[in-house]
């Protein structure tokens, strides 16, 4: 990897954190949450109008929009009732395992050796992490999770 795609990456990595953290140490997440989906939508639709749309995309684009508005009000409900902690880390983790499983399923498309141990590890992780005995919000981190497999897809 070079350097610049590895900066990029490290720099993802850190605002996605804190993104999450905003929001998890907000007094209102809800409103975090929105807040930081407005400035992205105003940030980027000059683009969308510059770049235009077809129509063929529209159902997409509302879907799309219909399953991120179910990630936002699921990982909102896990920080309401989960630790970032339990919740970022299972969500986050869960999300590729249920994308491979599906690539599996659906499109035949399974892993080699080194992807199932790859697998396995963060399986490994992920019940690890909602071992612990505070797991309140578990159930909102894998909907949360299902829910970013779902739009990766």
């Amino acid at each position: 990897m070079d350097a610049v795609a590895l900066v990029l990456v490290l720099a993802s990595a850190a605002l996605h954190a804190s993104w999450n953290l905003v929001i998890k140490t907000s007094g209102d997440r809800l409103v975090a949450a929105w807040a930081q989906v407005t400035f992205g939508a105003l940030v980027f639709l000059p683009f969308l109008v510059v770049a235009g749309v077809p129509t063929a995309v529209w159902p997409w684009i509302v879907l799309s929009g219909l399953v991120h508005l179910g990630y936002g009000l699921s990982l909102v409900a896990g920080y309401d009732r989960g630790d970032l902690s339990l919740v970022y880390p299972v969500a986050r983790g869960i999300a590729p395992i249920l994308v491979t499983i599906a690539a599996a399923l659906i499109l035949d498309d399974a892993p080699g050796v080194w992807g199932f141990v790859a697998i396995v590890t963060v399986v490994t992780g992920v019940l690890l992490t909602s071992l612990g005995s505070a797991r309140d919000g578990i159930g909102w981190a894998l909907a949360t999770g299902g829910l970013i497999a779902t739009y990766t897809l």
